[in-house]
């Protein structure tokens, strides 16, 4: 038991002194995480405590891992050890060399700046080389008796589980101290679940990474005098993730009781990243995209201060890690019911805090597949029409097809202003046939400019498009037309054609329509 209590020890040391070096070399070279809209501090504070904690993990599991067990086999608790780093000993190197360029990518991002997609394709990396080396889930299992191979699937689940447990830690590290007080109950329930198994080597590289965070949440505490930026979540999540899966897949029979409670223990995070992306996807956003809705900011909206948000949340996430502690004392179905049960209870609590709106979010998922399927039709409509656009060699017939796409798009009625050679002017004016303005509904008015080879400004057509569906609908349907005129204006059409035009007034095409709006255009020309 020595042992283990001094290896957390040593990285809790390394950790406190660390971190108050890197906040002096911070404050040296001006690396600070300044305030923002989304960001919740009110001073710039120092962003790279993600060193401190690599460095204190560093510290603590190097000797253990180095050498191929060759120093635990020595000690006088030595003996399981090394049996145990015979058995998980190449994975968990393989686990802390990834975990290792995951932080630097990290600190890069801290210091210079990536793009999201660029951190993302690097922990794709890092969790295929991880997958690799055998750090896969390669089976479901409840007991020896109920198993499911995952075959060819092993590959993209792990990485799945990986990356996202990765990008959830990465994503709760909004309030002081949040993150690494999760990131420390994870790391307890983990390392409980280890010494279930008899993973002893694996213990020691939890202990070491919960002295890491432990050292750290001293300058972490609110008010933060650090934060560990994307280097230290990053880290902290690749871990995480990659040490549940290794104690779960060399574990023999019930698989799921030993994967299962590190996932509870990260349930807050994991939850809040899944509505965060069915948020984006439902506003149609990029995942990428930075929000304001995270749960921490929702608790902080109901009037919660940072402390007592913070107190919530590592509340609930002891009590979710807690219950998936009994998972190990459960017995084969009863593995799915508590997991299940605290699944629910996470559920009631984001639903409470309003992360989780089932109605709102059906509505507008029909909301959008509605528009979806307008927009499709309209293109479909379009796309139609467009073709006598291209057809066409006179001027009489480039109206006539315009006039065309502009009944395709449900338009209320076009207008083009033109001028003669002399100086006479005139007004083209296609009207909808169905459209009653009487009924004073809402439209939607664009001018769009037409292209021409002539010198002086371009001619402007006046679309007027009826507001039926939503606005976005309409907006769209401007857009065709716009795409339309961009690629088939006046000078698409020959030379010959255009120049009889600018000779003599043109009358209107349709002289009934000169009623109404149009007659209201024609005027103002």
């Amino acid at each position: 038991m020595a042992i283990f209590v001094a290896v957390f020890l040593v990285a809790a040391v390394v950790s406190v002194l660390t971190t108050a070096v890197v906040i002096r070399t911070a404050k040296a070279f001006d690396l600070f995480d300044l305030p923002g809209i989304r960001k919740l501090h009110r001073g710039a504070t120092p962003r790279l405590g993600g060193v401190a904690i690599a460095v204190a993990c560093t510290a603590g599991a190097v000797p253990f891992l180095a050498g191929h067990g060759a120093l635990p086999a020595i000690l006088a608790y030595g003996t399981a050890i090394a049996d145990s780093f015979a058995t998980v000993g190449r994975p968990l190197v393989a686990l802390f060399s990834a975990s290792i360029f995951i932080f630097l990518v990290g600190l890069v991002d801290d210091v210079c700046g990536l793009r999201a997609r660029t951190k993302l394709a690097a922990q794709l990396v890092a969790g295929l080389f991880l997958c690799g080396f055998g750090v896969r889930l390669e089976q479901i299992s409840l007991s020896p008796a109920l198993t499911i191979e995952l075959g060819w699937l092993s590959w993209p689940l792990s990485l799945l589980w990986i990356v996202g447990v990765t990008n959830a830690l990465n994503l709760i590290d909004g309030l002081d101290g949040l993150a690494g007080g999760i990131a420390a109950v994870a790391c307890v329930v983990t390392a409980v679940v280890a010494v279930h198994v008899g993973q002893w080597i694996t213990v020691l590289l939890l202990l070491s990474l919960l002295g890491g965070v432990g050292g750290f949440l001293v300058y972490n505490a609110h008010p933060a005098r650090i934060f560990m930026g994307d280097g230290g979540s990053l880290f902290l999540g690749f871990m995480l993730a990659g040490s549940a899966v290794i104690i779960a897949s060399a574990h023999e029979g019930a698989t799921l009781a030993a994967f299962l409670p590190t996932a509870l223990a990260l349930g807050v995070p994991i939850l809040d990243t899944l509505c965060s992306m069915l948020r984006r996807i439902l506003s149609r956003r990029s995942l990428f995209a930075p929000d304001r809705n995270h749960i921490h900011h929702r608790l902080v909206d109901l009037g919660l201060s940072q402390q007592k948000v913070v107190i919530v949340l590592h509340s609930v996430t002891v009590i979710a890690g807690g219950l998936g502690m009994f998972l190990l004392l459960s017995h084969e179905a009863e593995v799915l019911f508590v997991a299940l049960g605290v699944l629910l209870l996470l559920g009631v609590f984001f639903r409470a805090v309003g992360s989780i709106r089932l109605r709102e979010s059906m509505a507008v998922l029909n909301n959008n597949m509605a528009i979806a399927r307008q927009f499709k039709e309209d293109r479909r409509d379009f796309e139609d029409a467009q073709l006598h656009v291209c057809a066409v060699r006179t001027f009489d017939q480039w109206w006539q097809a315009l006039a065309e796409v502009a009944r395709s798009l449900h338009c209320a009625w076009i207008a083009l202003d033109i001028a003669s050679r002399d100086g006479t002017a005139s007004t083209l004016v296609w009207r909808h046939p169905e459209w009653d303005p009487s009924c004073g509904g809402h439209t939607l008015t664009a001018t769009i400019p037409v292209r021409d080879r002539r010198t002086g400004p371009p001619l402007k057509l006046q679309v007027v498009t009826e507001v039926e569906e939503s606005l976005e609908v309409t907006g769209r349907r401007i857009m065709l037309f716009s795409q339309l005129l961009d690629a088939h204006g006046l000078a698409s059409l020959p030379e010959e054609s255009r120049r009889s035009v600018r000779t003599a007034p043109v009358p209107s095409l349709h002289p009934t329509s000169m009623t109404g709006p149009g007659r209201k255009a024609a005027s103002r020309a």
